[in-house]
């Protein structure tokens, strides 16, 4: 399956994160000198634009709040975030979960385990694949297992540090699968890389539970970088995941999508910031266990900014335990003392170890050269079997339930009907009911809270 193309200039760059929080508003144009007079004077200069694109866009990017809810209040809100978020990747409802077709490669030997290429279908014509670490040895039957996607690393997740964590969990008696991570758009019809990131991830769930040496109740999830992003993403969404590692990725999204600079596109799904930000999105997870290893990247402010709120969410609903939040003065990696924290949290909630340090990752781990692990494939290859198309059949089945077409009216109410629907769309699309401040001086209440009778407000000072 293709990888979308990601070279993107500055200035393209903005316009295409403002549809992201949403058009331009005419309110905004009005309340804005410098757009008001380039738009009186019918023309202004490129840089005079992107001046004024920059400055919505920096309005539109403010966190959303992220109030701490408790009991019921939380789970009716979570449940309206979360079908909010599978409309905008466009898995609402969730596509019928056809037959997986699995086929596999043949078995690589190590000796902790055994590695093979498995496919399975998303939609039909549509296989993906993983690679699945078999234990030699399980402590427990049915095992827990653990899902792991990975990153924009060399070579996927055949590169040697993503190899290293799966292989380590498999020496500790878990069923391991990584599943590959594919791109692919095509937005003028609601898919973005997030629909084939969310729907396969939950495949490959699906898959892991087909397995008969896999104990359903006990599936963990972590990845790093866009790994993280979509261990992030599947913990929101589906509760199957009974406890996740997020490695360097939680944050607001206005700490990756800047229009100075091209973060992967992965990140950019639309309509998301309209309502929510990474943080809440995060946890949505709630009552799983979530753990947040950041790092100095994009996380750096994570730790200070965001895990207060989500450690009061987790402790005013019970779950005081379930969050664990670790900075390291690092890069952007998934190291051994990263790996370390991963392993002992999953022992804790998967495996019942007590909440202690447990065993440290081996000195020395057999990988396989990138290239084996690539070159494995099923006899015949899948991409050549005449029912496997390429991705973009995924188009050709949104196609069927997401094109346009024109709607029949055969009276004056239904035409009203159709009109208020219309409209409600297109300031939506718009962006016409964001609430922008109107001076470009002074502080910005980002946050608005109320507890114990206090009403607590988050100011963001220029």
């Amino acid at each position: 399956m293709p990888t979308s193309q990601r070279g993107v200039r500055p200035l393209l760059l903005s316009v295409a994160l403002l549809f992201v929080a949403g058009t331009v508003t005419a309110e905004w144009v009005r309340n804005n000198a410098q757009a008001s007079a380039a738009v009186r004077a019918g023309a202004c200069d490129t840089i005079g634009v992107a001046s004024m694109l920059v400055a919505y866009f920096e309005e539109m990017s403010v966190p959303k709040p992220f109030v701490v809810r408790q009991g019921t209040a939380f789970a009716r809100y979570r449940r309206e975030v979360r079908q909010k978020l599978l409309e905008k990747v466009s898995l609402s409802p969730l596509p019928g979960r056809i037959p997986l077709e699995v086929r596999r490669s043949v078995r690589l030997d190590h000796p902790w385990c055994t590695v093979r290429r498995v496919y399975y279908l998303l939609w039909p014509g549509v296989y993906a694949s993983g690679l699945l670490y078999l234990p030699k040895e399980l402590r427990e039957r049915p095992a827990p297992a653990m899902l792991c996607p990975h990153g924009h690393w060399p070579n996927g997740n055949a590169f040697p540090d993503e190899q290293k964590r799966c292989l380590v969990f498999a020496k500790r008696g878990y069923v391991v699968f990584s599943p590959s991570q594919y791109h692919y758009e095509d937005l003028s019809i609601g898919v973005s890389n997030q629909t084939l990131h969310v729907w396969n991830n939950m495949r490959a769930l699906d898959y892991l539970q087909s397995l008969p040496e896999v104990d359903t109740t006990r599936i963990g999830c972590s990845g790093v970088s866009g790994g993280g992003l979509q261990t992030q993403m599947l913990a929101a969404l589906d509760e199957r995941v009974k406890a996740a590692t997020i490695v360097g990725m939680t944050c607001d999204f206005r700490e990756i999508l800047s229009p100075y600079r091209n973060h992967c596109r992965c990140n950019h799904f639309p309509g998301a910031m309209q309502f929510t930000d990474g943080p809440e999105i995060s946890a949505l997870a709630l009552p799983t266990p979530v753990q947040y290893l950041t790092m100095n990247d994009w996380t750096y402010n994570f730790r200070r900014d965001n895990f207060p709120t989500v450690e009061k969410l987790y402790a005013v609903n019970g779950r005081p335990q379930a969050v664990d939040c670790v900075f390291w003065p690092s890069g952007h990696n998934y190291d051994v003392p990263k790996r370390e924290r991963t392993y002992w949290w999953m022992g804790r909630w998967l495996c019942g170890e007590p909440p202690v340090e447990t065993e440290k990752e081996p000195d020395e781990i057999l990988t396989f050269p990138p290239a084996t692990l690539m070159a494995l494939a099923t006899d015949p290859p899948v991409d050549a079997l005449p029912e496997n198309r390429v991705a973009e059949q995924i188009s050709a089945v949104y196609e069927k339930v997401k094109h346009y077409r024109p709607a029949r009216i055969s009276g004056v109410a239904e035409w009203r009907s159709y009109r208020r629907q219309m409209v409600v769309k297109l300031r939506e699309l718009l962006g016409e009911d964001a609430k922008l401040r109107r001076s470009a001086s002074g502080p910005q209440r980002v946050a608005r809270q109320e507890e114990e009778g206090l009403v607590i407000e988050r100011f963001r000072s220029k």
